[in-house]
């Protein structure tokens, strides 16, 4: 008799980031490997991470930024892998018509972005790197899909996120000013649950799964397209760029620690040193299904 399908709950946020997720539920790919995944989904990675956290889901993929706040915060969590990588996802949208034209305008003015998120950790590298002092930015809480309405309402002069929610405010408000800075920060889509989750099985599964589907990211045809592209969250054309330009690939190596512990530096400088992020990183489950995607030598 076939054995049943182990039910696992994935939590993910809508960004193309997720894409692969997505495409293995498409696919089949998850029921290949013995498992009936109920996705999940949610705004931000953070709330994706928060589901696990209160017990809500079993898995989440999140950027490494809410999951150094868990750490600090003392949970007990694993990162199996970094299943996608962005360096162009983040940017500042901000109001011309409150002076603004380049990062040295943000100084007295006021800037949303969802705290705790890899959005906050860019807004302050991209002050800092521009020479403003981030303290003369008054820097507050919104949602990721209540920030459009924020910054057109005129609450807050600029807004910091990714996308589909960067595009939103900037499509909302016509005659928005766009701030990036490609190469000044990027994050890893990573792979996290409860330790205790790791042995089961359930993990080694999701990983088999993904890889299984990635490489057909690349060559997706229109239908698979529009099917992830609304899945996401993301305009059609908008999923094709990021298609093109996010990385897509299954990894765990020491950098994904060095990430960490960095965002906890800028953030808990008090506190960092009481952490240790490279014992959150579990590569066991990746050795069994693809050890040459492992670089970790602890």
């Amino acid at each position: 008799l076939a054995q049943p399908l182990r039910i696992v709950r994935l939590a993910t946020a809508t960004q193309p980031l997720s894409a692969g997720v997505f495409l293995a539920d498409v696919r089949g790919a998850y029921r290949a490997h013995g498992l009936d995944v109920r996705i999940q989904a949610y705004t931000t990675g953070k709330e994706a991470l928060d589901a696990v956290i209160t017990g809500e889901a079993d898995l989440a993929t999140a950027a490494h930024t809410p999951l150094m706040h868990a750490v600090i915060a003392g949970e007990r969590l694993s990162a199996w892998a970094v299943i996608g990588e962005a360096r162009q996802g983040q940017r500042i949208v901000a109001r011309a018509d409150r002076g603004i034209r380049d990062a040295a305008d943000l100084a007295g003015k006021t800037m949303a972005a969802p705290h705790g998120t890899s959005a906050q950790i860019f807004a302050l590298n991209f002050l800092s790197y521009y020479g403003v002092d981030p303290a003369t930015v008054t820097q507050v809480h919104g949602a990721a899909d209540a920030l459009a309405g924020m910054l057109t309402s005129g609450d807050v002069d600029a807004v910091c996120v990714w996308d589909p929610y960067a595009s939103r405010a900037e499509h909302a408000l016509g005659d928005a000013i766009t701030l990036t800075q490609d190469s000044l920060y990027q994050y890893g889509w990573v792979l996290i649950g409860r330790p205790e989750l790791g042995p089961t099985g359930a993990v080694d599964g999701i990983l088999a799964a993904l890889l299984s589907v990635y490489p057909d990211l690349q060559t997706l045809d229109e239908a698979d397209k529009a099917e992830l592209a609304r899945r996401c969250g993301s305009p059609l054309d908008e999923f094709a760029v990021a298609l093109a330009t996010y990385h897509y690939r299954i990894e765990l190596d020491a950098s994904l620690a060095v990430l960490l512990e960095g965002d906890a530096q800028l953030l808990y400088p008090d506190r960092w040193a009481d952490r240790d992020f490279a014992s959150v990183l579990d590569a066991v489950p990746l050795l069994r299904v693809d050890a040459s995607a492992v670089a970790v030598d602890w």
